[in-house]
């Protein structure tokens, strides 16, 4: 599964599933002076709640 999220360290999230990494880091420029940063993780196999 690919999760995308503002929080470069998503441990309550990675502790359901048997292995995650971190793909990296997207930047968009909105304006001059805003612009978006997300975080994009690999989750493996679900374990559940």
């Amino acid at each position: 599964m690919i999760y995308v999220g503002r929080q470069a360290a998503i441990p309550a999230i990675a502790e359901r599933f048997a292995s995650s990494e971190l793909l990296g880091k997207v930047v968009v420029p909105i304006h001059k002076d805003f612009r978006r940063e997300v975080y994009v993780f690999l989750l493996k196999d679900f374990k559940g709640y």
